[in-house]
């Protein structure tokens, strides 16, 4: 038994230690990136498959909001497509059929984001990859945590088609510096958190960390190598108005309730929610960060989407606590393969599906009953339209 117990720690130990090299890899690509584009393994010409172009008929058939049994067994369809076609980021046959569907998703949002004339008084907004989103107005483009060119290298011209990218934190599969590279050429307004860090390098790659007595998160990413002139670090609790939008920054956490004690590693660096009213519309996003203290009393706010990152159901339902008034709940940060097979035991359909009741969430542990607050898990390059804000 002790013998045991003893593997069963070593196997944990071992565990982490994959996680962390995985982690450190991604974030060194997208800090470190010596061109705007990361290489590809796959040529510009490949065609996608049979199995690609059906599954993204299939999407395309089904809207985010269609409730049906047919879209139910889409979102499995695309969960089983990801389990079965991914292995690893490491070679072009262990994941070429994923890359392409990626490929054909995003190059045809990327398409739409250009082409759309939003009216005055409605928002359409794209769902990217990981928990990047894009949303637009007849006033103002902005994108949250694009990032993914680890994966899609062409993921990067996304930063040239919004006003304002905000950065919910330093980790590679939300701050990608390809994505940024571009949104600079363009003029594009970039915001990310305030906070005292140090550059911590006794890993394989360096990482900000929160320290009281550290540097501005400016200057620390200026360290790595990194342009910051004309960003902009928004402290906790600020709100600035930029390009006709205003931001609220509220500072949180780098882990789930379901963590009980605090970060302590390399995983404890400045991570922000961002309020975001655009032309009138209340959007949420909460990047991986969770709210422990100094909660604000979002019931006075207008919240029409509220962007989550799903780790669990209990994490969910603690998401919702925070703000019932949210009139839609989209779970973000499913099928990121930058953080390898892992995200299969958690990141997927079928463990944000445990929440989902005909379009609703329903909650399943603290107080098990149905909400009126809207449910939609979305696929890659999908999107949705909202109307009449002042409603």
């Amino acid at each position: 038994m002790i013998v045991d117990k003893c593997d069963g720690k070593i196997l944990k130990i071992f565990l982490v230690i994959v996680v962390l090299v995985f982690v450190g890899v991604l974030v060194y690509s997208q800090f470190f990136a010596s061109s705007l584009h990361n290489p590809s393994f796959f040529p510009d010409n490949l065609e996608p498959s049979a199995n690609v172009k059906q599954l993204d008929s299939q999407i395309q058939s089904t809207g985010p909001e269609n409730t049906s049994e047919t879209r139910l067994a889409v979102l499995h369809d695309f969960d089983e497509f990801i389990k079965t076609k991914f292995i690893d980021l490491n070679s072009a046959q262990d994941y070429q059929e994923v890359y392409m569907l990626l490929k054909t998703r995003i190059d045809r949002a990327i398409k739409e984001i250009n082409e759309t004339s939003v009216p005055p008084g409605e928002l359409k907004l794209w769902y990217i990859y990981n928990m990047g989103i894009i949303a637009k107005t007849s006033n103002a483009t902005i994108g949250f945590d694009l990032a993914g060119t680890y994966v899609y290298p062409s993921l990067a011209d996304l930063g040239g088609y919004v006003d304002m990218l905000l950065i919910s934190h330093a980790h590679g599969d939300h701050f990608d510096k390809n994505v940024i590279m571009n949104a600079e050429k363009h003029g594009t307004a970039i915001i990310i958190p305030d906070g005292k860090v140090r550059v911590d390098h006794s890993g394989l790659t360096p990482f900000l960390i929160k320290d009281p007595g550290g540097v501005n998160m400016l200057d620390a990413i200026t360290q790595l190598g990194i342009d910051t002139t004309g960003w902009t670090a928004i402290k906790p609790n600020e709100t600035i108005t930029m390009k006709g939008v205003s931001v609220t920054a509220f500072s949180g956490e780098h882990r789930s309730p379901s963590e009980s004690a605090p970060v302590e590693d390399i995983y404890d660096t400045p991570v922000d929610w961002y309020y975001v009213n655009l032309s009138g519309f209340g959007l949420l996003h909460t990047g991986d960060g969770f709210l422990f203290d100094n909660i604000p009393d979002f019931s006075v706010m207008r919240v029409d989407v509220y962007f989550i990152h799903y780790t669990d159901g209990l994490t969910c339902e603690m998401f919702y606590k925070m703000v019932p008034n949210a009139s839609m709940m989209i779970p973000l940060h499913l099928h990121e393969l930058g953080h390898g097979r892992y995200i299969f035991d958690y990141g997927m359909f079928n463990n944000a599906l445990d929440q989902f009741d005909h379009g609703y969430l329903t909650l399943n542990f603290v107080q098990p009953k149905p909400t009126l607050m809207r449910y939609i898990p979305m696929m890659w390059g999908e999107s949705l339209e909202l109307g009449n804000p002042t409603q």
